[in-house]
Formats: structure tokens, sequence, C-alpha cells
């Protein structure tokens, strides 16, 4: 596979300090734990990090601390605001960081429902404005809505040669396969953010994984990546697991991931600044306590 990024790329988690600022000790141990867990790749700024809940400066610091203690590369998304001004001025920001790879979410280019040509646009206006030796990411994030991306909008995006990677979220094995024929021997790398379809996807070349589940076990998402082809009876097994797994990302997402990550003591306060985000109940805490034993136990089967 020609491709530049592949494996496991971590949705990073924004831990709060109690005053509500970004707490960087417990980033600091966020990153490193999901460098050990094996993950190739960061995903800093995003859904997952509660980037519309951050103010500019915060994402850039964010994007920035992470590159700065970070083995692999770093992605941060750089078109939160629907301005194109502004969302260039925080992507020539970013890259000033030093930040590895530049993602635009394909919402916030166009408002809902306009045509595929006034996307194409949209994307054309960036590219022409972004350094070309800039690497390049895409990502059809679901918030304010989701934007997936069209067959046509495909063949664009490969036409430019400018994406490396994009984070897929259509959460369809069809309509993956379908991108990858698309695709084809281009150097643009699929991740699948669905872990119920990530086998599937893998055997049809997608490039890796960057989804919430890794937020609560990297190793066995990465243990997948790595090993489906040599062990395809323990990956079936592991793939079954994580698909379980995912259904913990219910409206306390990303509360749980956060909680179940405080009792790792590898962050210090599940909060987050997501008002309509449902905190854990006791019987959520049950329920993650056992998602604890079932990836103990699953990682003794498997990882050697």
């Amino acid at each position: 596979m020609n491709k530049l990024y592949s494996g496991v790329c971590p949705v990073m988690l924004t831990p709060y300090t109690p005053d509500n600022e970004i707490d960087f000790d417990s980033l600091k141990k966020l990153t490193d734990w999901y460098i050990e867990s094996g993950a190739s790749s960061l995903f800093a700024v995003c859904q997952s990090s509660e980037m519309f809940l951050l103010s500019s400066e915060e994402r850039i610091a964010y994007a920035e601390f992470v590159k700065a203690n970070s083995s692999v590369p770093v992605f941060a998304v750089g078109n939160v605001s629907e301005n194109r001004e502004e969302a260039l001025e925080e992507i020539k920001k970013l890259i000033d960081a030093g930040i590895d790879g530049v993602v635009l979410i394909t919402n916030t280019l166009v408002k809902e429902g306009v045509s595929g040509e006034e996307w194409q646009e949209a994307v054309s206006w960036f590219l022409e404005r972004i350094p070309e030796d800039t690497v390049m990411g895409l990502y059809e994030c679901p918030i304010p809505y989701k934007h997936l991306i069209t067959d046509s909008e495909m063949e664009f995006i490969v036409k430019t040669g400018r994406f490396a990677f994009l984070k897929d979220t259509c959460c369809d094995a069809g309509i993956i396969k379908k991108r990858l024929q698309i695709i084809g021997d281009a150097p643009l790398s699929l991740f699948n953010a669905n872990s119920t379809t990530l086998l599937d996807t893998l055997k049809m070349g997608c490039a890796g994984f960057c989804g919430i589940m890794g937020n609560f076990n990297t190793r066995l998402c990465v243990w997948l990546c790595d090993n489906w082809q040599k062990e395809p009876q323990k990956a079936e097994y592991v793939q079954s697991v994580l698909s379980v797994a995912s259904k913990f990302g219910d409206p306390t997402y990303p509360f749980n991931a956060k909680f179940f990550l405080e009792q790792e003591g590898i962050i210090n306060s599940p909060e987050t600044r997501n008002a309509n985000c449902a905190r854990v109940t006791e019987l959520d805490k049950a329920d993650l306590e056992q998602l604890k034993i079932l990836f103990n136990n699953t990682e003794r089967l498997v990882i050697k």
C-alpha cells in the first residue's frame, strides 16, 4: 500500500483542570499513553477534543503542546470556523506550530444542502492559499451536520493530489469499498472511524482506524490493524470485542471515556465543557468496570 499514513490514529480528548482550563499535565500523560499503546499518529484537534468548545487560541496551544510531546505525526483541524479568512488564519498558525498535517472538516466549508460544485470550490479556495508542501487531510465531522463526501467529490479530492488522509465517518462498508476503488493507487489513506466495520474494511484496503474506541483501548485497535492477516481467528474475536465495546459511544461520551481513563490514572478529571453530555450513573460505572475486565482478558488472550 503506497500510503503515507496507516495504523491507529486516536481522536484525542481534552482533559480540564478544576478551573475549566486545559489540563496540560494530564494531556502529556494522555499523549504518552496513546503512543505507548502503539498509536502511529494522533488527531489532536477534533470533535472528541471538543474543538468547537475551545477558543482558537486554545486549539493552537493544544495542538502545539501535543506536537512538542509526540514522537508520531500530529494532525489538527484548521477550519473550525465557518468564516474562511478566520479559518485560514488558524491554519497558518497550525503550520507555524509545526503540525504534521492540517485537516479540513467537510461540513464548515459550505452550508448544509448546497451543491457539490460549491463544496469543491470551497476546498479549492483553501488549497490555493495553503502551501503545497503542507500535508492535508479531510474529516467528515458529524457536528454541526454531517457532510458525507459523494463519489464525484471523492474523485475531485483524488485529482487534486493534495490530500494524504481521510477520516471516514460514513459507517458503511459498502460506501467505503466504493471510496477505496475511487482512491485506487493514489497516496490517500482512508481511516475508518467505525469500530463495527473495521475488520471488513481493513480487508478491503482501509489504511487504519481513527475512532473513539481508541480512547478506551488503543492497544486492541492497534493489534487488530497490525495482525488481522497473520492471525485471522483472533482478529475476528478482537473485532467482536471492539464492536460490542463501541456501544459506549453513547450520550455520556466523551465524559465516559474520560472517566474510564481517570480510573486508569491517565488523566486527572473526567469533566467536559459539553453541557449536553450526560454524566455517568452508578450503573454506567459498573458497565465501564466490566468493559475494563473484558479488555484485560482479551489482551491476555491475543497480545503476547
